[in-house]
């Protein structure tokens, strides 16, 4: 015989029965357990950051960015320079040694400006500057529900202690921050997301901190995608809450 109640049948085992209701409270209280340790760690991330609470508003910022990134046939360097207006306005020049190619992003609509003129970008490019933005202020942009970050376990990222969280979706996949126990600096991402090469496990690795205008910034990133290294870049912070504008943007 069971030692789940039924109805009008009385419980002839009490510790069986008091096991069988309390089942779903413990798994709800997991659940919670993970959710309240999970944010926690994204609130110190953000502290460590500068942009809790108490920290800095990201208004906008510049950099210069040199990449080398891996291609069929070799190595590839590029320099650019990406500027940012918040929420999700962004333009990147690239230069290049064909000529200056100039990405646009006004949060609906991206196009490319080239020495031939200009290509509106389809709606997969746009998804795709959407869910990099997401991604890149994770720590900085809009704070997630409670609910939707959960603590999974700690490990080491390059010989650091680091606590994985797993935001639900940003970008439009679930993200992995894997956030430093001690300085609470985010050493990694994880996530599966669109690429050039098609969809794939993207892992980027972030170090060299430095602080610019009250905010953390990373200047070194190590990608790799499906296991493979594809994309080492190098960045330098030159304005931060400059008070660039849309017009800076659109130019």
């Amino acid at each position: 015989m069971s030692g789940f109640p039924r109805l009008g049948v009385p419980c002839l085992i009490p510790v069986f029965c008091l096991a069988a209701v309390s089942l779903p409270a413990t798994a709800a209280d997991e659940n919670a357990a993970s959710n309240e340790r999970g944010w926690r760690v994204l609130q110190a991330a953000r502290d460590a950051a500068g942009t809790g609470p108490s920290g800095a508003a990201l208004r906008d910022y510049t950099f210069d960015l040199t990449t080398r990134t891996q291609t069929p046939n070799g190595e590839v360097q590029l320099q650019s320079s990406a500027f940012f207006l918040a929420p999700n306005w962004m333009r990147q020049e690239i230069h290049a040694p064909t000529g200056e190619i100039v990405m646009i992003f006004d949060g609906n609509s991206a196009w490319q400006v080239v020495p031939a003129g200009r290509r509106e970008l389809p709606a997969a490019m746009v998804q795709q500057f959407r869910s990099d933005l997401s991604r890149s202020h994770v720590l900085s942009g809009p704070v997630p529900p409670k609910d939707a970050v959960s603590f999974l376990r700690r490990e080491n990222i390059e010989n650091r202690p680091a606590d994985v969280i797993e935001i639900r979706e940003i970008g439009g996949s679930p993200l992995r921050l894997f956030i430093d126990a001690e300085t609470k600096d985010l050493l990694k991402t994880m996530y599966v997301g669109d690429t050039p090469a098609g969809m794939a496990q993207v892992e980027e690795f972030y170090s060299d901190y430095t602080e610019a205008g009250g905010i953390r910034w990373y200047r070194k990133k190590r990608v790799v995608r499906n296991g493979q290294p594809s994309q080492q870049s190098t960045r330098k912070i030159l304005k931060v809450n400059s008070g660039l504008t849309k017009e800076d943007i659109l130019r």
